[in-house]
């Protein structure tokens, strides 16, 4: 009996952006794997991110053993003191 899967693993390295003016941005980047034996397509739900984050690109396919790096940009859209995103979704479907 043979097993074949996708398997993604998500490297993020986050430091606090530190002061961040209204109307300017800072982007970090995140490391998407597939150390899994099939490809695997993956999309954002970007909507989650917005209105102060967002994430480029929000889809793409991984090919097994392959990997990509997503921008996450932090562009706030107004002053506040603690911005947050809970439950984040990239949705992962394999071929």
């Amino acid at each position: 009996m043979s097993f074949v899967s996708f398997f993604f693993v998500f490297f993020f390295s986050f430091f606090p952006p530190g002061t961040v003016c209204e109307g300017c941005s800072v982007t970090r980047k995140l490391q998407i794997e597939n150390s899994g034996d099939l490809g695997a397509s993956f999309k954002w739900d970007n909507t989650a991110f917005l209105p102060n984050f967002s994430v480029a690109p929000t889809d793409g396919f991984l090919a097994p053993h392959a990997s990509v790096v997503v921008d996450v940009t932090f562009h706030p859209t107004r002053v506040f003191d603690d911005f947050r995103c809970d439950r984040l979704m990239c949705m992962v479907e394999g071929r």
